[in-house]
């Protein structure tokens, strides 16, 4: 399924009903989403140092500065007060006020998911869908005003050859309103850049939630955000083992499960049912 989704609406979301997804997590870090709610870190802490700029590089990065004053670019960032001198500088600075949930865009298994991101033998996946995903996101009151836009959407992964090319599908000047709110074309754009990265991560095959909060005087920085869920029961549509989990770690997520009075069913990995 090839297709973009809108900036978050309550009255959009009925089209990500059904749309399921997946994520692979150790389980301390399952422990974690399910004593806390989910996690979604700040694209500053991400491993992959491109994040935002695999499409500003070769678009934003050349751009003269003085003609990104004539676009008003700079009022997105009120801290610098205009005194910009690196656009490098000011594309972190955004990033450090954008964050990022990232789901694999299928159900299925995948031997480098489960290597890559499960971690060790004793992980899970946990799929959901788009539904359950917004609802959380607008059950949780700090995001009902206008100080956040969310977007969901799939990832495009760029060769080097073809940033210049993905860097005119984003047009520069091209203002939106989202949930009432009107958004400046220069941030728009900066906003879809973390809807792009590079090709060597294609297996990844990502679907994400980017989450930017305006900006504040004086606000301290934040290592990410939680979203609470407050029925696990019809978030998680299906958990499953690693295919070198430990015999005992089945009934270790069981037991996890019942704590919680979540009754979805705990399925085997079928990676290794051949051997």
């Amino acid at each position: 399924m090839n297709k973009d989704f809108p900036y978050f609406n309550e009255e959009q979301i009925g089209i990500l009903q059904g749309y399921k997804f997946s994520r692979f997590i150790s389980f301390d870090k399952f422990i974690d989403f399910m004593t806390k709610g989910l996690f979604i870190p700040n694209a500053t802490l991400f491993e992959d140092n491109s994040e935002g700029y695999v499409l500003l590089k070769e678009g934003f990065l050349k751009i003269k500065t003085n003609e990104l004053e004539k676009t008003g670019i700079f009022k997105c960032f009120p801290e610098y007060d205009g005194d910009v001198t690196s656009k490098s500088e000011l594309i972190e600075h955004y990033k450090s006020k954008t964050f990022v949930s990232c789901w694999y865009n299928e159900t299925s298994e995948s031997i480098a998911m489960w290597k890559y991101y499960g971690a060790n033998p004793n992980s899970v996946m946990i799929t959901t869908d788009g539904y359950e995903l917004s609802k959380i996101y607008f059950a949780n009151e700090q995001f009902i005003d206008n100080s956040f836009i969310a977007k969901m959407g799939l990832v495009k992964y760029v060769k080097r050859g073809e940033w210049d090319l993905k860097y005119n599908e984003v047009p520069l000047f091209h203002n939106r309103e989202i949930l009432g709110t009107k958004i400046d074309a220069p941030e728009v754009f900066l906003f879809e850049s973390f809807f792009f990265k590079q090709h060597p991560y294609s297996f990844e095959k990502e679907i994400r939630l980017v989450i930017r909060k305006h900006e504040i005087e004086n606000e301290p920085y934040l290592p990410g955000i939680r979203l609470e869920i407050k029925n696990y029961n019809s978030f998680i549509k299906g958990i499953k083992l690693s295919p070198e989990a430990s015999l005992w770690f089945r009934d270790t997520v069981q037991w996890t499960l019942n704590q919680f009075n979540i009754d979805t069913k705990i399925e085997s990995s079928i990676v290794n049912i051949f051997t």
